[in-house]
Formats: C-alpha cells, sequence, structure tokens
C-alpha cells in the first residue's frame, strides 16, 4: 500500500466508497502502526474533547 492518502477530500471518500466500497477494508489491513508506549513505558491520554480539557488548559 501506498503512503500517498487515496483520497484528499470528502468527495474522494465518497466517489470511493461508492465504486469500490471492499477499498476501506484493504486499506485497514495493509496499514501499520507504531508501538503505542514508547520510551519510558508511561503514557498520556489528553481528553482534548471533553469537559476535563479545562483541567489542562487545552483548548
Amino acid at each position: 500500500m501506498s503512503k500517498t492518502p487515496l483520497c484528499v477530500d470528502y468527495a474522494a471518500v465518497t466517489e470511493v466508497l461508492a465504486t469500490d466500497p471492499a477499498a476501506v477494508a484493504r486499506a485497514w489491513e495493509h496499514r501499520t502502526t507504531r508501538p503505542t508506549v514508547r520510551g519510558n513505558g508511561r503514557l498520556m491520554i489528553v481528553a482534548a474533547d471533553h469537559p476535563a480539557r479545562g483541567a489542562l488548559a487545552v483548548g
């Protein structure tokens, strides 16, 4: 799978879904992921779209 995005806007997404519905499943199968936890083994999760964001002064 190419690193180049298949769709650059919503119209392109609509076109792909209409003409090749299995494209999303194929892309999902071939995706690569990075490790979730790196470095010191700690993971920080920020609730950026949640009322808790005020506690972190985000937004």
